[in-house]
């Protein structure tokens, strides 16, 4: 066993056991969005209920039903087709999102949302697809009156990192669930605080450090608020 792959189960299984951790990242929308090349191919969408066979045969353990009760649920799905073929997809989330990894919910904004869900095939990647798909939602929740957009990716998963940082997300902390089983307590640990976000929350606080305030919903009616920085 190699050393990447005996890290990867060690920390499946700390995850499983006792402790979780995700990167938080965000993308402020009011910023300029890149110019990013790509395949003059690519066709970008919204996923609808009839895209729900194509989007189960594409991504490994999905279901039709996936995407109906996300729809239901009220996100938003994105698609990206290369000659006809769906080959990207992802989510938007709202509100109150359950994370399942860290077994808790994150409370967003109003004006947020929680990107999620990403995947492409196999055979499309290294061409540009997540990041050009990833540029379509950004100006799409933009366009729709969001503000900002955040996202969840395992720290050690660092080739996941590229897209969102060629996209200006800017890593804010690290969430944290420790305990035994489904009962965890969550924590936001850490923002940058030279963040526009950081500095403009810093605005008329004379002699108060900038904070963002995150709620954590774990375990069963446990509510923790988390102040990083």
């Amino acid at each position: 066993m190699n050393a990447r792959r005996a890290r990867s189960l060690a920390v499946k299984a700390l995850a499983v056991t006792c402790c979780s951790r995700l990167a938080l990242l965000e993308r402020e929308l009011a910023e300029p969005l890149p110019d990013l090349d790509g395949p003059a191919e690519l066709v970008f969408g919204l996923l609808g209920p009839a895209d729900a066979e194509e989007y189960a045969a594409l991504v490994p353990g999905a279901s039709p039903e996936e995407v109906s009760d996300r729809l239901h649920a009220g996100e938003r799905g994105f698609a990206v087709r290369h000659r006809g073929r769906l080959v990207g997809v992802s989510w938007a989330a709202f509100g109150r999102v359950r994370v399942d990894y860290l077994r808790a919910t994150l409370a967003l904004q109003p004006d947020e949302a929680l990107v999620h869900g990403a995947f492409v095939a196999p055979d499309m990647r290294g061409q540009h697809v997540s990041s050009q798909g990833g540029l379509y939602r950004l100006r799409w929740l933009r366009d729709a009156g969001y503000r900002r957009v955040m996202a969840a990716i395992l720290p050690e998963n660092t080739a996941g990192f590229g897209p969102p940082e060629k996209l200006g997300y800017r890593r804010i902390g690290t969430a944290y669930a420790i305990g035994p089983g489904p009962v965890r307590v969550a924590r936001l640990v850490g923002r940058a605080r030279n963040s526009p976000a950081s500095r403009r929350r810093s605005q008329g606080r004379v002699g108060r450090p900038a904070v963002s305030r995150v709620d954590v919903r774990a375990g069963c009616d446990d509510f923790v608020d988390a102040v990083p920085g």
